[in-house]
Order: structure tokens, then C-alpha cells, then sequence
């Protein structure tokens, strides 16, 4: 069993790594996608598994996600939005185990926990974990669940702790046999004895007294480590397919990370496209722009070149490297907008709209059926 001392070691070392922290810093926005290491449709081995382990599991529910998260960002396409921009949709299936996409869910939960933790007069993360009693991992994550709604009502902890952000991890024990399951909490408010914050989790719990908790020095570490929870599931890698399903049946609907107290209310889970407005009609898939460019067509040639300055998503989406900030090239001007969306019209209405007939050509009646035979029995009888 993995004891709350070696998750908290785990957690000190990933602190100071900084492949934990590099893997989450960014400046862009998650439903754009504005990143070139996440475009194109590359897949990482992670995401290869967990497409095979749900196809494996014969459960319809799974079998559809996998499908979902196999096509994840594969058909990128041009959109026209409400404001008459054009807007680059990736087509995210913004499922929670597509490694894809809660990446991106990971950097919008880090900034918001960022924001809110920063706004606390004084913080203390603490991680509690329950006992091994062998359950499955929805009867474990239902369990730690109710077992910190009675911490939050508890007269002492409600007291000394008034509000907070919470994140719950997902581990197999250390031969890989059980599941464990902890919370790790930013919470604010009075100084907290380890020991008497361990006797209130275990007359929260019944039985587990597996409790840890320290000052907070670095914030911004403490959140992004927290927001990491919603990104994958710990080693999921090393999971057997039976795992895997088990762990994506349990946690759908379910939300990993949470605010309490006087914090409740503040969303740290992302939400919907917002910016840059809605985007209401497709133009044309990116895989047709960027093919009629490669056969020579000029129209093509000069919207991906526009389109390639426009943002490093962009470029990369189309097979091209970001220029914008090359020497010579200025940034994206409006009529160079317009130009973009006009060749993605045209190409549009050549590929998908069908001329009407020329108006001297001549029409064909069809010939009344012979006397006696009705049109239905001449359809049968020349069949």
C-alpha cells in the first residue's frame, strides 16, 4: 500500500522537478489549443493505450469514447464565426481520459487554482488518504467523497478550515492489487495540529487516520500539482485494460478537482469556448486547404501562407512552421482576414455545391406507361 509519508515524498519530488511543472505552464488558451506540440494527429503511447484497453473492454459506453478519443483533433477545419473571423476548431472530443485534452484541461485548472490560491490570507496543503480495505475504485472514490463531506461538518475542522481546493489522485498499490485513492487539499484558515486533524479524519472515516499537512511556500507549485490530478491518472500506463476500464467507469461525471467553504462557487474546471467568438458555419477542412495548396492551386498557396502568421496552432495544423515574427513579414492584417475566408468560400462552393443545369438544355418527360399497364408493373417487370 502506498502509506500518505510516500505520497507526500512523491509529491516534495515532483515539486522540485521541473518536468512536473514544465508540462503545465502555458499562456494559451486550452480551447484553441494554441500549442504546436499538441497539433497535428499524433498519438502518444499513452493515448494508444488507452484507446486499446477501452476498445478491449466489450462495453459499449467504452467502446464509444475510444472511438471518440481515437479521432481526437484529427479533422481540424476552418469555421466562420458569429463575427465573420475565421476561427481554427480542432475538434477536441474533450474526453477526461484523452491524454490530448486534459492536458489542455490541466493548464486552464492550473491558472484558475493559481488565481484563487493566490487570493488566500494563509495556506496549508494537506493529503489524507483511507486504509486499504480492497474495495472497487467507485466504491473508494464514493467513500472518500462522503467521508470529507462529515470532515467539512466537523466542528473543529470547520472551525480552523474555511474554505479550499481540493484534488483527488488515483493510484494501484505498490504490487499493483488495490486501488488508493487521496485527497490533496490547499485550505485556508487557522494553524491545524497533524495529530489532531488525524484523530478528525478517522472519526470521519471510521478507520483511516492517514493524514499529512505543511505550510504552503510556493503556491503556484502547490496548484499546478493539485490541477495536475485532472490531467491522467498516475501510471496509468503500467494499468492491465481491466484497470483501465474500471478506472474510466468510475470516474465519469465525477469531478476530480473542487473548491469548498467560502471558496464554493469558484469554478477551476474549464468552461466552454468563449473567446474569439462562436463559431457558426465551416468553411473547409484543413486537410483540403493544405492538399489544394500542394497541387499548385495559387488561391490555396496564398491563404495557407496567410493562415501560417496567424498563430503557431495554425501553422502547425497546415504543415508549416510560425513566421510571424520572421524579419520582413508583418503580422496579419484584416484585408489578408478576408482573404483567407474568401478562398476557403470558394473552395468550399466548388467542392460541395453542384451547378444548376443550363437553362436551353433540354428537359427529359418520361413516356406515359401502354394501355392497360399501370407504371408499377412496368417497374417490376424491368427489374
Amino acid at each position: 500500500m502506498r502509506s500518505c509519508k510516500e505520497a507526500w515524498e512523491a509529491i516534495d519530488s515532483d515539486l522540485k522537478s521541473s518536468s512536473v511543472l514544465a508540462s503545465l505552464e502555458t499562456t494559451d488558451s486550452p480551447d484553441h489549443g494554441e500549442h504546436s506540440e499538441d497539433a497535428g494527429p499524433r498519438r502518444s503511447s499513452l493515448h494508444i493505450r488507452i484507446v486499446q484497453a477501452l476498445r478491449n473492454s466489450r462495453d459499449q459506453q467504452l467502446g464509444r469514447r475510444a472511438e471518440r478519443i481515437n479521432g481526437c483533433c484529427s479533422t481540424p477545419a476552418i469555421y466562420l464565426t458569429d463575427e465573420g473571423l475565421p476561427k481554427l476548431v480542432m475538434g477536441c472530443c474533450r474526453d477526461r481520459l484523452c491524454p490530448r485534452c486534459q492536458r489542455l484541461r490541466g493548464r486552464e485548472c492550473t491558472r484558475k487554482t493559481t488565481a484563487i490560491v493566490q487570493g488566500m490570507n494563509t495556506a496549508r496543503f494537506i493529503t489524507m488518504g483511507l486504509k486499504d480495505d480492497g474495495q472497487p475504485l467507485k466504491q473508494r472514490l464514493n467513500r472518500l467523497a462522503k467521508s470529507f463531506r462529515r470532515l467539512r461538518k466537523d466542528p473543529w475542522f470547520s472551525k480552523n478550515c474555511i474554505g479550499g481546493v481540493y484534488g483527488i489522485e488515483t493510484t494501484r498499490g505498490r504490487h499493483g492489487q488495490h486501488w488508493h485513492v487521496h485527497l490533496h487539499i490547499i485550505a485556508e484558515g487557522d494553524y491545524m495540529d497533524q495529530a489532531t486533524l488525524s484523530e478528525a479524519w478517522k472519526r470521519a472515516t471510521g478507520d483511516s487516520d492517514i493524514v499529512h499537512i505543511k505550510a504552503v511556500h510556493d503556491r503556484g507549485a502547490q496548484a499546478r500539482y493539485i490541477a495536475e490530478y485532472v490531467s491522467k491518472p498516475t501510471n496509468a500506463l503500467s494499468w492491465s485494460d481491466r484497470e483501465l476500464a474500471e478506472y474510466a467507469l468510475a470516474t465519469h461525471g465525477r469531478r476530480l478537482i473542487h473548491t469548498f467553504g467560502t471558496l464554493h462557487g469558484k469554478k477551476v474546471e474549464p468552461a466552454e469556448p468563449r473567446s474569439g467568438g462562436k463559431p457558426t458555419k465551416m468553411l473547409l477542412h484543413c486537410r483540403t486547404l493544405k492538399e489544394h495548396a500542394d497541387h499548385g492551386d495559387e488561391r490555396a498557396q496564398h491563404a495557407v501562407s496567410i493562415a501560417a502568421r496567424m498563430s503557431p496552432l495554425w501553422a502547425a495544423t497546415l504543415g508549416l512552421k510560425h513566421h510571424a515574427t520572421a524579419v520582413g513579414l508583418s503580422p496579419v492584417e484584416k484585408w489578408e482576414v478576408e482573404k483567407l475566408v474568401d478562398v476557403c468560400k470558394a473552395l468550399h462552393e466548388e467542392l460541395f455545391l453542384t451547378p444548376p443545369p443550363p437553362t436551353d438544355a433540354p428537359q427529359l418527360v418520361p413516356l406515359p406507361p401502354p394501355p392497360g399497364v399501370d407504371r408499377g408493373q412496368m417497374c417490376f417487370a424491368n427489374s
